[in-house]
């Protein structure tokens, strides 16, 4: 792909902003996927800085085979709406067909948090609405920055996910 993806960032590209970015894939080689679209982010200027592992993690929505999921932290000088849209270039590149919601996919990528930033537009809502209720992402956050603050609810990434274990019985399973 090498950086095709056409943006003038309105932001000073000597200045990078911390960003939390969540994957999932369920359709033909899940890792694979995730790899996939790790490079395409590093190919687009937003750069990898720690990756939790994977999580073998049961769907929310219809019937369907099992996601492997992962977050990372990253840093990019693309402003939220940008990094937004490099995602969604990045996803239709990479095969993303949407069918039916919260249905197989062979590649989600979602931004959980923009540096501190909370944003709530029709098409951009950060931190990610979902956080506190998804172990497929409190877990593999908690790996990675357990002492992170939740910029609305104001706590910890471990505590959220405590809480949360104590509400839902989702599988979800390091690999």
């Amino acid at each position: 792909m090498n950086n095709k993806f056409s943006s003038k960032s309105a932001v000073s590209k000597s200045k990078y902003y911390p960003v939390y970015l969540s994957f999932g894939s369920n359709i033909n080689n899940r890792k694979r996927n995730i790899e996939k679209a790790l490079a395409e982010l590093a190919r687009n200027n937003i750069n990898q800085i720690k990756i939790s592992s994977y999580y073998k993690t049961s769907p929310v929505g219809p019937e369907q085979r099992d996601f492997y999921n992962l977050v990372g932290k990253f840093k990019t000088y693309l402003t939220p709406k940008e990094l937004l849209n490099r995602i969604k270039e990045i996803e239709n590149y990479l095969g993303r067909v949407k069918t039916v919601k919260w249905g197989p996919r062979i590649i989600d990528m979602d931004i959980l948090f923009y540096s501190n930033k909370i944003i709530k537009e029709k098409k951009l809502t950060v931190p990610h609405k979902e956080i506190q209720n998804r172990l497929f992402i409190l877990q593999p956050l908690n790996e990675i920055s357990p002492n992170l603050i939740h910029p609305i609810y104001k706590k910890q990434i471990k505590t959220l996910l405590k809480i949360t274990l104590t509400k839902f019985n989702d599988t979800v399973t390091k690999i």
